[in-house]
């Protein structure tokens, strides 16, 4: 599969698998775009890796999402993948 040339949405990919699935999908051309709700870890991922595009977005807000859904359009326009990596996991006894 050609990955060069894509622009693929990754939420939840500031940490864990998803930040190790936009590097490597950065590392093989694609043009990635992260969204995810960890604001400082956003800031620090911006400093290390220029060529992925990072967005501060809680996606369980509806208004955060759709402000943030508009800033990504502004500024990449349409996307050609979406991976829905963002989760919540509780421990439990």
């Amino acid at each position: 599969m050609d990955t060069t040339s894509i622009n693929v949405l990754v939420t939840g990919g500031a940490s864990g698998i998803g930040l190790g699935l936009s590097k490597k999908l950065n590392k093989l051309g694609s043009k990635v775009i992260v969204i995810d709700k960890n604001e400082e870890q956003v800031v620090t991922l911006k400093n290390e890796l220029p060529n992925i595009e990072f967005f501060n977005c809680d996606i369980t807000n509806y208004n955060s999402l759709d402000i943030c859904i508009e800033n990504i359009y502004d500024s990449i326009g349409c996307l050609d993948v979406l991976v829905n990596n963002a989760g919540l996991m509780t421990s439990a006894p």
